[in-house]
């Protein structure tokens, strides 16, 4: 589960992490307050925030056992996960 910006018009990745997700990503967002925030989510049921400038993963948590599809910021700089519990 790697993170990756691909510029299209230059066929080429502009930013690549290094694989943080064990199992699929199904989502990943912009933060509104920050451009360099980018947040992943995935069916490991791990959230990871990821600094795009430095294209390192700067913090992650474990949200039990369950599968996260979906993510999206809030303006105040907290995020609505969609889950299925297992």
């Amino acid at each position: 589960g790697c993170v990756g910006i691909y510029n299209m018009a230059i066929n080429k990745f502009e930013f690549l992490t290094q694989c943080g997700h064990w199992e699929t990503i199904f989502d990943g967002a912009f933060s509104n307050t920050n451009p360099n925030w980018f947040c992943s989510v995935s069916y490991d049921g791990s959230v990871k925030l990821w600094d795009v400038s430095t294209m390192a993963c700067v913090d992650s948590f474990q949200a039990g056992n369950n599968i996260l599809y979906s993510l999206s910021w809030h303006p105040r700089r907290c995020m609505k996960i969609s889950t299925h519990n297992n």
